[in-house]
């Protein structure tokens, strides 16, 4: 890998680090991880608590069962106990106990001095009670003299004071060796120090707290690697939009976003909104670059007639009145055929460019109607033969004006272009969730490959030369049923022509805008 190529990649990954998404991303996931981390430290603690729990259940009955069987057989005399020496309870290897001499002395509740060093200065058959994390062990008065909590030393026989002074009121956490428990018999001759191993159980608690400190950190790591991850995405795949604006502002009005089959599927939709949306901007422009084109093509040679009558006009001096007023009235025609270009091709810009806020429920049925019965007169003055087909309660979205104009426009051509005595209908039908408009004629027609030009701006067949227009009736209309989420579509009437508008149901059209919101 190349220096540039590390430098880039580097940088990269610095703005991937800057996002947006890998500071959320990671926010998220480290309060995820802290949250399972607390809850699996607290399931630790509770663990640690039972099983704590649990040892002191166990050691303490075992102490009792051992102190009522010791002074059984010491109270009849049969029986002279083995003092100092280290034995392990039968069935439980893990508990051990030892039975010591006990010293004389005085209970100073009693009357009497304690000397004992296991009692630590309670009184002798008094209840002890050790806290531990804010909770209490307390012990049975006829069970234990003093509990120690946790020692580590290796005789239980050689407990000293200072082992108690260490151990009462510590902490409850099995940290060291032992859990010890030391009582005085009835006769308080006799000191019974019971001791439960807890290395096991600590063993245990150790590999619990391992596992959460290993996991909390795996998932910060995790965490760390996920939020980069998608941070590096997101801004790869932005990379390539702008890498594809920047080539569009230097010109390249063809270039697209690239779609990838392992982009995320919002990276690719917004990819195919951009590219649709340059689409239409590309349409646009090379529309404009052809209307000017056309519009200095066809307006030069009216222009240069009407230039070319005048001055012939003005240098003729020997021209008459009658001559003169010829020349105006047809320089006049001239300038009125220049201006109703000029006001056609206002229109169009101003239906492609308007928004669609002015769009309000609209009767189809009754503008076909209304249409229908203004040329139905064409029939009653038997130059053409005109009759309509309208199903009722066809409701669209849109604007009544635009709508009642392209419908015109068509029924205008169907009227030009078809010879005296020819057929025009108008029908309009409901299928599915669009609308059909169709306005058919037994004209000349236009051959299928010239129907896709005719919609083109300022393109004129052979065939009309000769009649007045200036060829953008259908721009027009082309650009209204696009305005109104149509579609413009011609047909070969056998013989003549068919020009369908399909148009979506009220309904239907609601339906998109509301879906195109979220």
């Amino acid at each position: 890998m190349t220096q540039a190529a590390i430098t880039k990649r580097l940088r990269d990954w610095g703005k991937a680090v800057r996002t947006t998404a890998f500071k959320f991303s990671l926010l998220f996931t480290l309060a995820s991880s802290f949250v399972t981390g607390i809850s699996m430290y607290t399931l630790y603690r509770s663990a640690e608590k039972e099983i704590r729990e649990q040892i002191d259940s166990r050691l303490l009955a075992e102490t009792t069962s051992l102190r009522r069987r010791f002074e059984e057989r010491t109270s009849i005399g049969l029986y002279t106990p083995v003092l100092g020496i280290i034995e392990r309870v039968p069935g439980d290897p893990n508990i051990t106990f030892c039975v010591t001499a006990r010293s004389s002395g005085t209970n100073s509740v009693s009357g009497y001095s304690d000397n004992n060093p296991f009692t630590n200065g309670f009184a002798t058959n008094s209840p002890i009670s050790a806290p531990s994390d804010g909770v209490s062990t307390s012990v049975d008065s006829n069970v234990a003299d003093l509990i120690i909590l946790d020692s580590s030393v290796a005789d239980l026989c050689r407990i000293n004071t200072a082992d108690a002074d260490n151990s009462v009121g510590s902490s409850m956490r099995i940290n060291l060796v032992m859990r010890v428990v030391v009582v005085n018999t009835a006769d308080n001759r006799y000191t019974l120090i019971t001791a439960y191993d807890t290395t096991n159980e600590r063993k245990m608690l150790r590999r619990m707290l391992d596992n959460t400190i290993y996991v909390t950190g795996f998932l910060i790591l995790i965490a760390f690697i996920g939020a980069f991850l998608i941070g590096y995405t997101i801004i790869h795949s932005i990379s390539r939009i702008s890498r594809t604006a920047r080539r569009i502002v230097d010109g390249d009005f063809a270039e697209r976003v690239p779609i990838r089959a392992n982009d995320a599927d919002e990276m690719n939709q917004l990819a195919d909104d951009l590219n649709h949306m340059l689409d239409r901007i590309e349409a646009l422009i090379t529309s404009q670059r052809q209307v000017t084109n056309n519009i200095a093509h066809d307006l030069r040679s009216p222009l240069n007639r009407l230039r070319n009558r005048m001055e012939v006009a003005l240098l003729d001096r020997n021209s008459d009145n009658k001559t003169l007023r010829d020349v105006i009235a047809d320089s006049v025609e001239d300038a009125e055929n220049l201006l109703k270009t000029f006001n056609a091709l206002l229109s169009i810009a101003q239906v492609e460019s308007r928004a669609k806020d002015d769009f309000t429920h609209t009767s189809l049925s009754d503008i076909c109607e209304d249409l229908a019965e203004l040329y139905d007169v064409l029939s009653e003055d038997g130059e053409h033969t005109f009759a309509a087909s309208i199903e009722p309660g066809l409701d669209i979205m849109g604007n009544r004006q635009l709508i009642a104009q392209a419908i015109t426009n068509l029924l205008d051509n169907a009227v030009k272009y078809t010879p005296s005595g020819g057929n025009i209908r108008l029908s309009a039908e409901k299928r599915g969730d669009n609308i059909l408009i169709n306005v058919a004629d037994n004209g000349k027609g236009i051959p299928p490959d010239k129907r896709d030009d005719v919609l083109k701006r300022f393109v004129r067949l052979d065939s009309a030369r000769s009649t007045p227009g200036n060829g953008l009736g259908l721009s027009l209309v082309s650009a209204i049923v696009a305005l109104h989420n149509g579609s413009l579509t011609l047909h070969d009437n056998k013989p003549g022509l068919r020009i369908q508008i399909t148009l979506p149901t009220e309904t239907a059209y609601l339906r998109r805008q509301h879906e195109s919101q979220y």
